[in-house]
């Protein structure tokens, strides 16, 4: 007789341990998927903030070097121009030179002392032209320089958008891993409570016949 008890309570008491592992291991999963819910939601939340601001920085960023080129774009034209106007001051010294011989040929040395006079103002002009043509190629390092730094940030900000989407997603996969994890143990609950259901009623419905 008590034999018949102990081993009738020893599987109830090791069928009660078996439920209380699985409930607990089944609580934790679902502890766990619910931390890495509430961390993914919020990373979520933060990189779709983030991205719309990384956006609309992009944006600006973009419509800068955009200027930039069309100011480089400017200064070429102008630095054309002023090659232009140093080819006539190059052309117009000729004319002088030659001018100047023909005066000293002549001995007009009034005529002489004015092309030499010219001669020193077309070649200040060209000083001053070529010295308009260092700034303005001084301006288009400067942009270049700009555009570079801003396709630098460009790059910068997508590379930190990767990362975060890289991280979201690693949350991710890891929370459908845990969810996996939950619905096998879920369904190994549902089978090991059925499967001592089963062997308790059976064991029951034995007692009672041989109580018989």
């Amino acid at each position: 007789m008590a034999k018949k008890y102990l081993i009738k309570y020893g599987l109830i008491g090791l069928g009660a341990i078996i439920i209380l592992v699985l409930l607990f291991r089944s609580c934790g999963l679902y502890d766990q998927n619910s931390i890495l819910k509430g961390k993914y939601d919020e990373l979520k939340r933060i990189a779709d903030a983030d991205h719309g601001m990384l956006i609309k920085e992009i944006g600006r960023l973009a419509d800068d070097i955009a200027l930039k080129d069309k100011e480089i774009i400017k200064l070429n034209e102008s630095i054309s121009l002023i090659y232009t106007d140093l080819n006539n001051k190059d052309s117009k010294i000729t004319d002088l030179v030659k001018q100047l011989k023909e005066a000293e040929l002549a001995g007009d040395l009034p005529a002489q002392i004015v092309n030499l006079k010219e001669q020193v103002k077309t070649w200040a002009d060209k000083f001053t032209l070529a010295e308009s043509i260092i700034k303005e190629k001084d301006a288009i390092i400067s942009n270049w320089a700009i555009k570079y730094e801003d396709a630098v940030k460009i790059g910068d900000k997508w590379k930190e958008d990767y990362e975060r989407e890289h991280e979201l997603r690693l949350l991710g996969e890891k929370r459908i891993s845990k969810l996996e994890s939950s619905l096998r143990w879920n369904k190994f609950w549902k089978t090991g409570t059925a499967l001592l259901a089963v062997a308790a009623g059976g064991y029951v419905a034995y007692d009672l016949i041989r109580g018989k």
